[in-house]
């Protein structure tokens, strides 16, 4: 018997790579999946550089549509596991040229847990996203722009919460503003020279 990493990989190069009722059915199974308790692991395990990068791509991008619609259903002990999990498997991925969408996409996954996981984790990640970029040597511009990347996405999140929640993350990463204002307009001209 198949396990669910094995089932859930080979949904998604059906879904990218069969047409018609084979095509269907693999959408409509994945569909299913995603709402499983049982997609966490499997999407965790298929979350290695050696994994096609199509499958890598979409098991991030399902773990961030289960983190948005089920992290206040887990508890603080496996919030925690999870974001650990996922920030080990965002560092596999950093010098990975051929896994660059699926970096992204870790990294915005890494944005939703932190602003999920309050103004503490939150105000963390944006200073390591600073720490990552004004950390960058030359031939590190990609973490730069994960870095950015990872800031905008974290806002955003910010941004979809309500009054309440947004005022207190905001104010927990305000003390960081300048810093990533700084560094940003530092990049900027590299990339238009």
């Amino acid at each position: 018997m198949a396990s669910d990493a094995d089932s859930l990989r080979a949904a998604i190069l059906s879904l990218y790579g069969m047409a018609g009722l084979a095509q269907e059915q693999a959408n409509s199974w994945l569909n299913g999946f995603v709402r499983s308790s049982e997609a966490w692991q499997a999407c965790m395990q298929l979350l290695e550089p050696s994994e096609r990068p199509e499958v890598c791509f979409f098991c991030a991008n399902m773990l961030l549509s289960k983190v948005r619609t089920d992290w206040h259903k887990l508890s603080s002990e496996q919030q925690t596991q999870i974001g650990a999990v996922i920030s080990n498997k965002f560092q596999l991925f950093v010098n990975q040229a051929q896994a660059k969408l699926a970096l992204q996409r870790l990294g915005l996954l890494l944005a939703a847990v932190a602003s999920l996981s309050g103004p503490q984790a939150c105000a963390m990640f944006a200073g390591q996203c600073v720490g990552m970029i004004s950390g960058g040597e030359v031939g590190q511009q990609h973490m730069s722009e994960c870095a950015l990347s990872m800031l905008t996405a974290l806002a955003e999140e910010v941004n979809n919460m309500d009054r309440g929640r947004r005022t207190e993350l905001v104010s927990a990463t305000s003390g960081q503003w300048g810093d990533i204002a700084g560094l940003a307009r530092g990049f900027i001209p590299e990339q238009m020279a």
